[in-house]
C-alpha cells in the first residue's frame, strides 16, 4: 500500500522500449496490472500488443524500461524465470500435449514425486482440485486431452497456470476458436480466476468482450499507448477510434476502385456462393456473389472463417455443405485439383512453406503448375518452359538477376510475385489471394496493388483476405466482414472505411 486504500499494481511496467534491426516496436510504454481484475489489451496487428507480452513473460528482454512485481524489480532473462515470479502466458496455439492425461498435462514438468516415482495419486487429486476450481469438475483427471472439446482443452491450459500458482496471466485471443455457448464458460472462468486475486490481461479485438469483462483497457497504436481508461469511460467509438487513429468521418475512400460493371446486379454471369457452411464453423452457411473482373475483399478477426473461406473455395478444407456455381452452373470445388480443374486457383498466406520452392529456380517455380500442359510426350522443351517463365517476370516486373536465380535469393515482394505468377499460369477465373500484402515492403506493395488491378481488368474474379484493413482498402471498393463464419456486413466505394469495417469486425452485429 502506497496510502490508506491505495492498492499498488501486482505488475508495474514502466518506459519499456524495443526495437528490431533499429525499427522501433514499442516505444516507452507504461502499463499496470492489478490482483484481482482484468486489463484488456488492444490494438490492431503490428499494434505492438505482442512484442509487450513477450517481454513481460520473458521471451523477449526489452532495449530500456523496468518491470516491476509486487514493489520489486525483476528482468527475465527467459520464460522459466517470469514463470518463477508468476507470470503465465495462454496463446491462441495451444501448447497441450493431445496424446497424455488431463492430470499429466497439468503436471507437466512440475510432477509431484514419491520416492522417487511419479505419484500418479497425487496428480489425480491434484488435478481434480484444479478442475474444481475452474468450474470444469466435470471432466476427468485421466482423460486424453484429445478427446476433449476446444473449450475444454482451453481450460486445462489455464489450470496449468493454477498449478504454478500464477499471479498474471496473460490470455492471448482466448475467444478467437470459441462459440457463443462456450464464451459464456471462458467469461465465468476468468470471473473464477480475478476472484482468486489473479491479474488477467485479456488480448481481444472483440470490442464487445471488453464491455462484458474487461475492469480497464490499454489502447496501442504504432508502439505506444495511446489510450488507457477504466471501463466505465470505454465506448466503442472511443476504442475504435483510438485503435484506428482517427475518426470515422476523417477516414478516406478506398485507393483503388473496381470496374463499373462490378457494380451491376451481383452474381449475373459469374461466381454465386450460397449457403456455403466452412468446417469448424457455427451459424449459418455463407451468402455472396462476385462479378467478372470485380476484386473483392475479406475482412474480419482472427477466428472470424476468412482464411476458411478461401480453403473451402480452393477445395484444401471443402465445405460441408453448400453450393457454387459459376454463370448459372454448379461447379466442383470438393479438391484442390477439382478447384483447379473448375479455374479456382488459390495464392496461399504462407508463401514459403506453401506457395514456393525456396530452394528451385525462379523458372521452374513459376511454371511448376502447368508442367503437364506443357510437356509433349512426357518431354519438356526448354523453349516452352522458358518462354512461359519469362513472360511473368515481365508482365509482373519481378525483380531477378534471371531465371535461374533461386527463389529463396529474392525480396519478400518478389517472391510473392512468383507465386502469384505460378497460379496465372492456369489461366483462373477465380483467383484468391490470402494475404498477399504480409511481409513484403512499402514499393512491392503498391507493386502487387496495381498486378491485383491488371489481374482483374483482363476479366478475372479475385478475392482478397488481410487481416490489415488498410491492405484490403489499398486493392478494392467492395469490402465483406466476416465474423463468427458468416457475413457480418458489407461496404462499397465510400462507405468502406477502416472504423467502420473494424466495427463490423469487433462489434456484435452490423
Amino acid at each position: 500500500m502506497t496510502e490508506e486504500g491505495v492498492v499498488d499494481p501486482l505488475l508495474r511496467v514502466r518506459g519499456v522500449s524495443k526495437a528490431f534491426s533499429g525499427v522501433p516496436a514499442l516505444t516507452n510504454v507504461d502499463l499496470d496490472l492489478y490482483g484481482g481484475r482484468v486489463h484488456a489489451l488492444l490494438g490492431q496487428n503490428g499494434a505492438g500488443k505482442s512484442t509487450l507480452i513477450s517481454i513481460i513473460s520473458g521471451v523477449l528482454q526489452p532495449d530500456a524500461g523496468t518491470l516491476e512485481i509486487e514493489g520489486r524489480g525483476v528482468h527475465f532473462r527467459d520464460p522459466s524465470e517470469a514463470l518463477a515470479s508468476g507470470i503465465v502466458a495462454v496463446y491462441q496455439e495451444l501448447s497441450l500435449l493431445s496424446d497424455m492425461t488431463v492430470a499429466e498435462n497439468l503436471y507437466l514438468g512440475i510432477e509431484p514425486r514419491k520416492n522417487g516415482l511419479l505419484d500418479r495419486k497425487a496428480m489425480a487429486e491434484g488435478a481434480r482440485e484444479i478442475l474444481s476450481r475452474l468450474g470444469a469438475g466435470g471432466i476427468s483427471p485421466l482423460a486424453t486431452v484429445g478427446d476433449l472439446t476446444i473449450a475444454s482443452q482451453q481450460m486445462i491450459e489455464v489450470g496449468k497456470a493454477l498449478t504454478r500458482e500464477a499471479k498474471v496471466l496473460i490470455l492471448d485471443e482466448p475467444s478467437a476458436v470459441l462459440g457463443d455457448d462456450e464464451l459464456e464458460l471462458l467469461y465465468a472462468l476468468v470471473g473464477r480466476l480475478t476472484e482468486a486475486g489473479i491479474s488477467v490481461v485479456y488480448i481481444t479485438h472483440r470490442l464487445d468482450e471488453v464491455m462484458e469483462i474487461a475492469d480497464e483497457a490499454t489502447v496501442m497504436r504504432d508502439g505506444s499507448v495511446v489510450l488507457a481508461l477504466p471501463r466505465g469511460e470505454l465506448t466503442h467509438d472511443v476504442m475504435i477510434e483510438a485503435m484506428v487513429g482517427r475518426s470515422v468521418e476523417r477516414n478516406t475512400p478506398p485507393k483503388w476502385q473496381s470496374a463499373d460493371h462490378a457494380h451491376e446486379e451481383d452474381g449475373h454471369g459469374g461466381l454465386v456462393v450460397s449457403n456455403l457452411m466452412l468446417p469448424g464453423m457455427n451459424e449459418t452457411g455463407v451468402n455472396f456473389s462476385l462479378r467478372p473482373g470485380e476484386i473483392l475483399g475479406v475482412a474480419g478477426l482472427t477466428g472470424s472463417g476468412r482464411s476458411r473461406l478461401l480453403r473451402a473455395l480452393a477445395g484444401v478444407d471443402p465445405p460441408i455443405s453448400g453450393s457454387v456455381t459459376w454463370g448459372g452452373g454448379p461447379i466442383s470445388i470438393r479438391s484442390p485439383r477439382a478447384a483447379i480443374a473448375n479455374g479456382v486457383v488459390l495464392v496461399p498466406e504462407d508463401r514459403k512453406r506453401q506457395g514456393l520452392i525456396l530452394g528451385q529456380s525462379v523458372e521452374s517455380n513459376i511454371v511448376l503448375s502447368v508442367l503437364g500442359r506443357i510437356a509433349t510426350v512426357g518431354w519438356l522443351r526448354s523453349s516452352n518452359v522458358g518462354a512461359i517463365a519469362q513472360d511473368m517476370v515481365l508482365r509482373l516486373q519481378i525483380k531477378t538477376a534471371n531465371l535461374g536465380q533461386k527463389v529463396q535469393f529474392l525480396s519478400g515482394g518478389n517472391q510473392q510475385k512468383v507465386v502469384i505468377a505460378r497460379c496465372l499460369t492456369l489461366s483462373p477465373r477465380l483467383l484468391l489471394l490470402d494475404e498477399p500484402l504480409r511481409g513484403v515492403d512499402v514499393g512491392a506493395k503498391a507493386e502487387i496493388v496495381d498486378i491485383v488491378g491488371e489481374i482483374a481488368s483482363r476479366g478475372t474474379s479475385v478475392i482478397v483476405v488481410s487481416s490489415e484493413i488498410e491492405d484490403v482498402l489499398a486493392l478494392t471498393d467492395r469490402i465483406m466482414v466476416m465474423r463468427d463464419g458468416i457475413v457480418a456486413a458489407e461496404f462499397r466505394g465510400a462507405e468502406a472505411t477502416e472504423a467502420r469495417i473494424f466495427h463490423a469486425s469487433a462489434v456484435q452485429g452490423k
